[in-house]
């Protein structure tokens, strides 16, 4: 069920409404990420996860079943702070 919406204002935005199952997977795949908090890219999910935390969603070390339990050992995504010169392939 997730939805998104774009405002336009100073700074562009997207709303997103999510159940509580979509949030908590987002939480999942962002205690994943890797990288400096301040130089790349990374510092968004920070932002973000702020937000989902503030609204109530549990996060990724919360007891009971969580989103965060199905995630392989090991698996990490970290950002740089410089971009690569030559795209990077990710097949679903």
């Amino acid at each position: 069920m997730a939805e998104a919406k774009i405002t336009t204002t100073t700074v562009k935005t997207i709303a997103l409404t999510l159940t509580v199952e979509e949030a908590e997977t987002i939480m999942a795949v962002g205690a994943m990420i890797g990288g400096d908090l301040n130089n790349t890219p990374r510092r968004h999910y920070a932002s973000a996860v702020s937000a989902l935390r503030k609204a109530g969603v549990r996060d990724f070390d919360s007891s009971g079943p969580h989103p965060y339990r199905h995630v392989v050992p090991g698996s990490v995504l970290t950002f740089t702070e410089k971009p690569r010169t030559s795209p990077h392939r990710i097949i679903f």
